[in-house]
């Protein structure tokens, strides 16, 4: 499998979404996945959360693509949380993967979007 250097996507995507969750709904959906399966993942994919989680973080901000790391992260946690637990299972892995890929293979704010957005797309 050839890799892709996340950058040849800059400017090409497309990333429109609402997010209308009060600070409730946010403080739930990343409690509720931190005790299902967040807290369970490899190391560096646990960091990688963390750090996408952190309010206010600058490095979650994609400027190129008009993209907030955090928000499309809780946005996908929802996404998941919604799904059979079959299924969440299926997506704890794939998140997993692409979570420790970001914190491997670049961390900048257009790897971390480009990352979710692929998986947010698979829904």
């Amino acid at each position: 499998m050839t890799m892709r250097n996340v950058h040849e996507f800059d400017r090409k995507l497309n990333i429109q979404f609402d997010f209308l969750y009060s600070e409730d709904e946010i403080n739930e959906i990343i409690c509720n996945a931190r005790a299902t399966f967040l807290s369970s993942m490899k190391r560096d994919a646990v960091f990688m959360a963390t750090e996408i989680l952190q309010e206010g973080n600058k490095k979650n901000i994609d400027a190129i693509n008009n993209a907030d790391a955090r928000k499309l992260f809780i946005k996908l946690l929802d996404k998941i949380q919604q799904q059979s637990q079959e299924d969440i299972e299926m997506w704890q892995c794939l998140l997993e993967e692409q979570l420790v890929d970001m914190k491997n293979l670049g961390p900048c704010p257009q790897g971390r979007i480009i990352r979710l957005w692929q998986l947010f797309q698979s829904f």
